[in-house]
């Protein structure tokens, strides 16, 4: 592996990271804005983006099948 590919895959990966965060504050201010407590809202929006990479990693699963043969 190549010092570029390690570099872009570490600015891919911070990508996502940056992504994640933000969509789970979103979430979190959505809930806050609609009465929930702070904590609780950012626990929840955690939560939420959780859920979905469960499930991302579900349908990429059935996608690709097992990897053992």
């Amino acid at each position: 592996m190549t010092s570029d590919e390690r570099r872009a895959g570490l600015q891919r990966l911070a990508l996502i990271v940056v992504g994640l965060t933000v969509a789970a504050l979103l979430i979190s201010s959505v809930l806050a804005l609609r009465g929930a407590r702070g904590g609780q809202s950012l626990a929840a929006g955690f939560g939420m983006v959780a859920i979905a990479l469960v499930l991302a990693g579900v349908v990429a699963f059935g996608r690709t099948g097992a990897v053992r043969r």
